[in-house]
């Protein structure tokens, strides 16, 4: 059975490498391979390997070039008692997907009353005319 989700993108992941070893910082890398915004696995992967040398949450943020406070909130969000206490890049990287992943019910269409409401104050306001 093959992964689930979006595949990897090797190309980007090669060049982020590249960029990173050349001595661009993190968030340098991402925006010149196009990475948005968020914490990306990649990022995730380098946070892991930086704590598994021992290095405190500060000294991470400088070597990725992320604030101090993302690195931490990072670390205390996705680093549960089971895991034993150490930080796993895959791991974080699905829950953090699957956390922004839920559905948002627009709150029209769960209370299908309100649907109704509005279109009758609409267009007995006259909002809507010209």
């Amino acid at each position: 059975m093959g992964r689930r989700g979006r595949k990897r993108r090797l190309a980007i992941e090669d060049e982020y490498w590249r960029l990173m070893g050349s001595g661009v910082g993190t968030v340098e890398a991402c925006r010149r391979v196009g990475i948005g915004r968020y914490l990306s696995l990649l990022e995730r992967e380098r946070i892991a390997a930086l704590r598994r040398m021992g290095m405190g949450v500060r000294q991470i943020a400088r070597e990725i070039g992320r604030n101090p406070s993302t690195v931490s909130r990072e670390l205390k969000r996705n680093a549960r008692v089971h895991d034993r206490g150490v930080y796993d890049a895959v791991l974080a990287h699905a829950r953090a997907r699957e956390k922004a992943g839920r559905a948002k019910t627009p709150i029209l269409a769960a209370y299908s009353g309100l649907t109704d409401q509005a279109d009758r104050t609409w267009l007995t306001s006259g909002v809507g005319r010209n």
